[in-house]
């Protein structure tokens, strides 16, 4: 994943992705690149990501969000 660095991403994203600077064409020219050239470097950001995914479900929404209001 190719993400930008500001808002909340950082927080989704996590170790699973390249965090970029929002407007420097160049990084995500050069990070594309990086990832079309670098097998390895995709799966293991897409293994990262898989688990990474098992941390945000509705359910645990509700229980970490809403069943503190």
């Amino acid at each position: 994943m190719i993400a930008s660095k500001v808002g909340a991403l950082p927080e989704v994203v996590g170790d699973t992705g390249l965090l970029l600077q929002q407007n420097n064409q160049s990084e995500y020219v050069e990070a594309i690149l990086l990832l079309a050239r670098d097998r390895q470097l995709r799966l293991d950001l897409a293994n990262r990501g898989l688990e990474r995914a098992k941390k945000f479900s509705w359910n645990r929404f509700t229980k970490d969000v809403v069943g503190q209001i």
